[in-house]
């Protein structure tokens, strides 16, 4: 009898240490202006380009600055965050396929964390919406357009 409530017990411990079956739910994306942390100082979203070197697949190279002259060639040596945007519109969670990287002070900080939703493409301009996390002290979130540059 004892046996039997200890192995009773042993199965239900178990049962209760296992992880859910449960896919996680999807990381929320924000509709307002980008914006958020890069290298632990608020940072706004003023701007953003295409690389047209970096973007002959699927993706375009996307740049996105906090300061600096908006237009194609325009260019800012501040903190700033690079994705890479699929030109086709849909829903992209971040994976070892899709991610982000933040760009502070010469080091990159690599965002496996994270969610890009490609809302409309065209010719001159990509809109989306991105909530990328590399840690406390790099995480942004919202919606931004930019520029398709030849």
């Amino acid at each position: 009898m004892a046996l039997r409530r200890w192995v009773v017990s042993l199965v239900l411990a178990l049962a209760a240490c296992g992880g859910s079956d449960e896919p996680e739910e999807p990381i929320a994306v924000s509709t307002r202006p980008l914006a958020g942390r890069i290298g632990g100082q608020a940072w706004t979203f003023a701007h953003g380009e295409t690389t047209a070197s970096l973007s002959s697949g699927p993706k375009y190279f996307t740049s996105l600055f906090g300061d600096g002259a908006p237009g194609c060639g325009a260019y800012s040596t501040a903190d700033r965050a690079l994705v890479f945007v699929p030109k086709v519109p849909g829903d992209y969670p971040f994976s070892t396929q899709q991610t982000g990287t933040f760009f502070v002070e010469g080091t990159n900080r690599i965002a496996m964390r994270g969610r890009l939703i490609v809302e409309q493409v065209d010719a001159a301009s990509v809109t989306a919406r991105v909530h990328m996390i590399a840690d406390a002290d790099n995480e942004i979130d919202g919606e931004f357009v930019v520029s398709v540059c030849p």
